[in-house]
């Protein structure tokens, strides 16, 4: 097999990407409740306006640098990118409405783009 990207690596990537955009727009959206949902829990409607942005940016870069390095052909990356779609469907149980089509979508897209990052033809080229 030669080194070049296959096809369906390329397709998982640019899902993955789709998928980001997806969820900052998905986060745009459910960032009041998120918020009301911090405020309940502390108490201090100031400190968790502050935590939520934190706590929404660095789920974004994360996610952001995982899909970067994926397409840098990076096993592992690829293995974290795995255990946090799994925890993405795990977390839905505690969504509801609108904020739950989005996980929904958001969920099936990426869990498509990973099978396709673990078939035969992605794995010989992570492999190679």
């Amino acid at each position: 097999m030669t080194n070049s990207k296959p096809k369906q690596v390329k397709l998982a990537i640019n899902t993955l990407w789709i998928m980001f955009v997806l969820s900052i727009v998905s986060g745009i959206f459910s960032f009041s409740t998120y918020h009301e949902m911090m405020k309940e829990a502390t108490g201090s409607a100031e400190l968790t306006i502050n935590t939520s942005i934190t706590s929404i940016a660095i789920t974004f870069i994360i996610n952001a640098f995982l899909i970067f390095i994926i397409a840098k052909k990076k096993r592992w990356a690829r293995n974290i990118f795995l255990a946090l779609v799994i925890f993405s469907w795990i977390g839905m149980a505690s969504v509801s409405g609108l904020d739950l089509l989005f996980a929904l979508i958001i969920a099936i897209g990426e869990t498509v783009a990973i099978y396709l990052l673990f078939k035969k033809d992605a794995k010989e080229w992570f492999n190679s």
